[in-house]
């Protein structure tokens, strides 16, 4: 899969929302949504930094 460039990548937009573990199937279920999507970015979001895979 290839990533697109940033110049056409669409907005990210971030959601506050209750979820509640569902241990019989083991993943989140969606239980209500918290407030509306917005494209301000939470303070406590710190985006994952790029792994480098090349060996020098």
């Amino acid at each position: 899969m290839n990533k697109l460039d940033k110049d056409k990548q669409g907005d990210r937009y971030f959601v506050e929302i209750k979820a509640k573990f569902l241990p019989g199937r083991e993943q989140w279920g969606f239980m209500e949504l918290l407030g509306k999507p917005t494209l301000d970015v939470p303070k406590f979001y710190k985006p994952e930094k790029p792994t480098n895979t090349k060996v020098a």
